[in-house]
């Protein structure tokens, strides 16, 4: 259940309206569209933003490794952008004693502004404030909900 949600059903809800959304937002911004409309007075609300147009850093490359006796994984992607869209084509490569194995997974997400994401939650009737260190050096956002 989501934190501060009064329906039982609004994690569904927003994994399944938020794959509609996440083209005009992202995902976190879609699911709290979503989650916003669920909360009970009081509720919060936390969001960690992904990047905003000035941050994400298009042609660069990037790369993950596991190293294990039995399983090697590598994941290197290359980020770009189409206008307010960020992307990232990630590959992965799997080896095992079976065999290697290669997946590629596109990840799009567009790029909103601090007063973009300020401005939807607060279309949404949360009182917003933004923590500019947040959990990982990217901010958080945190909406509450008025009490009544």
């Amino acid at each position: 259940m989501v934190p501060g949600s009064t329906s039982p059903t609004a994690n569904s809800m927003a994994r399944s309206k938020g794959l509609i959304l996440t083209r005009s937002y992202s995902p976190s911004l879609a699911i709290a569209i979503l989650t916003s409309r669920c909360m009970s007075a009081g509720g919060v609300l936390l969001i960690e933003p992904r990047f905003t147009p000035e941050t994400w850093r298009p042609g660069t490359v990037h790369a993950r490794f596991i190293d294990e006796p039995d399983l090697k994984i590598a994941r290197i992607n290359t980020s770009f952008v189409d206008g307010r869209l960020s992307s990232m084509d990630m590959h992965y490569l799997i080896g095992t004693p079976e065999g290697p194995e290669h997946y590629v997974e596109r990840h799009s997400l567009g790029l909103f502004t601090s007063d973009e994401m300020t401005h939807v939650l607060t279309d949404c009737g949360l009182e917003v404030t933004y923590d500019e260190a947040g959990l990982t050096g990217r901010g958080v956002y945190i909406g509450q909900r008025a009490h009544s």
